[in-house]
């Protein structure tokens, strides 16, 4: 049985940090397993924060400074928790940072540059897995359902739902892999918690202890966003509504959860369970908003999961392009045909 070991990355919209994963993928047949070996969730500093969340406004020439400095921290992290771990993978694969996702226009750009981070960690890095896509007439996104139906039991009656910045699903139906983007969910959540001093809402305690504003509720039940969800469009959308609002910054914490919450809720209706992964999966209140609204049997995964799931996932992603096999479905992106994304860069 072939096992293959493979560092993932994940880096999200929600800017908490970076997420990695060690992990041994065997292949049995036809059929994919997993262990989680290592997992490592390394914060933002507050600079990398504010660097990063002002990128889609840099100039050319500092847009392309932190392009290559942030692969370059993403490679000093890689080569400490190989050190630290006395670990020897075959490959890494990074998400990267996403600043401009825009597949209307045939282009998406995930920063982290390759060349820089496969020198700093020694590594063969694969990573830019969704431009393949986006050039075949895709969205781009989203990546993850390959993996939950390889690797987490992706089935009819199960639909397997992700809070991190955005919320999205995977469902298998007719045989078929579906995915998209629900809504955005700790990218709204974490600046409004940050304004009360705290860098994200624990368990949904400051949202809990808000209340509802229903004018303000029903204008956000009204977005309509389709297609794979551009972070930086989204959040601009959010913040023209909330900063023309009287509401209290608790009480928009309250109201955006509750929409967050009927927007996950009515996706999952369909389907007779739900099993949660994502930052937002560790927030106990929204979870029991979302079951308020829908008959759906709501299950979170194991912690460890909820954190590094989509670190998971790309690490087997990285892998399905080292093995030159399809990482990318037009069942869910749209694109014209299956496809294989990822460049390799030969840090090794």
């Amino acid at each position: 049985m072939p096992t293959y070991h493979v560092i993932g990355l994940m880096s999200g919209t929600s800017l908490d940090g970076l997420d990695i994963s060690y992990c041994a993928y065997q292949l049995n047949g036809q059929d994919w397993s997993f262990d989680v070996l290592q997992t490592a969730a390394i914060p933002y500093s507050e600079e990398w924060k504010s660097r990063l969340k002002t990128a889609p406004a840099l100039k050319a020439k500092a847009f392309w400074q932190l392009h290559r400095d942030y692969g370059a921290w993403l490679g000093t992290q890689v080569k400490t928790f190989i050190d630290q771990h006395q670990i020897d993978p075959l490959l890494v694969a990074s998400h990267g940072y996403t600043v401009f996702h825009e597949p209307t226009d045939y282009y998406t750009c995930q920063i982290g540059e390759g060349a820089a981070l496969a020198t700093h960690s020694k590594q063969n890095v694969i990573l830019d897995f969704r431009s393949m896509d986006v050039a075949l007439n895709g969205e781009g996104a989203p990546l993850v359902p390959i993996g939950d139906l390889a690797l987490f039991g992706l089935n009819e009656s199960t639909m397997l739902v992700n809070i991190g910045g955005i919320a999205n699903y995977s469902l298998l139906k007719d045989n078929k892999v579906l995915g998209a983007d629900i809504c955005a969910a700790n990218l709204i959540l974490n600046p409004l918690a940050e304004e009360l001093g705290h860098a994200y809402d624990k368990n949904g305690q400051l949202a809990q202890a808000g209340n509802i504003d229903k004018d303000l509720l029903d204008t956000l039940n009204n977005i309509r966003l389709d297609g794979s969800l551009e972070a930086l469009s989204i959040q601009s959308v959010y913040e023209e509504i909330l900063k023309n609002t009287n509401t209290s910054i608790k009480d928009q914490l309250a109201t955006c959860t509750e929409h967050i919450a009927i927007f996950i809720a009515n996706k999952i209706s369909i389907v007779d369970q739900a099993k949660f992964s994502g930052g937002g999966a560790f927030n106990t209140y929204l979870l029991e908003r979302v079951a308020a609204h829908t008959k759906t049997t709501i299950k979170p995964f194991d912690s460890i999961i909820i954190e590094f799931k989509e670190a998971i996932i790309f690490g087997f992603l990285g892998l399905l392009r080292h093995l030159e096999q399809d990482n990318c479905l037009a069942s869910i992106t749209g694109a014209d045909r299956n496809n294989i994304g990822g460049a390799i860069y030969l840090g090794k």
